[in-house]
């Protein structure tokens, strides 16, 4: 955060792991920029996807897809994304000027820029499985929630 309270995307990022849950499930899949873990939480799964790599070193937006095999169709699928266009006050700031004293108005709209709310995310659903398609930008986060009304 910074002086006037506003969250940084790296305050963002760790909002989001913090309510990811405590059951990590298995996954499969490798890639040299993309990595991403299944985290189950009661009656959710959650599954945040990072594109990031080491500084000049190549990386480019990455589609990732995710398939779920016995699985029971969600009740409810949310995303949220911390990226350059994302839960990021950083450009709304450039473009006021980079200024060093800000007024009320602007730490408010830089606020509303730094949110990362959740948005419904469609997730096909047929024979038991479920497959997301995700564009993960470069040095960027996605975490897609399923809901559940239950496991059983």
């Amino acid at each position: 955060m910074n002086l006037h309270g506003v969250a940084r995307p790296a305050y963002r990022a760790f909002e989001m792991l913090h309510g990811l849950g405590t059951e990590i499930l298995s996954t499969q899949g490798n890639h040299p920029t993309v990595d991403s873990w299944c985290v189950r939480d009661g009656n959710s799964l959650t599954v945040p996807i990072s594109n990031f790599a080491l500084p000049r070193h190549p990386i480019a937006n990455e589609t990732v897809q995710i398939q779920f095999e016995n699985a029971r169709r969600p009740d409810m699928a949310t995303i949220r994304c911390v990226d350059a266009a994302n839960a990021n006050p950083k450009t709304p700031w450039v473009k006021m000027g980079s200024p060093d004293y800000l007024s009320r108005a602007m730490v408010e709209h830089l606020h509303a820029a730094s949110a990362m709310p959740e948005q419904a995310q469609a997730i096909p659903f047929s024979d038991h499985a479920l497959l997301v398609d995700v564009t993960v930008p470069a040095q960027g986060v996605a975490a897609i929630r399923q809901e559940f009304l239950s496991f059983a």
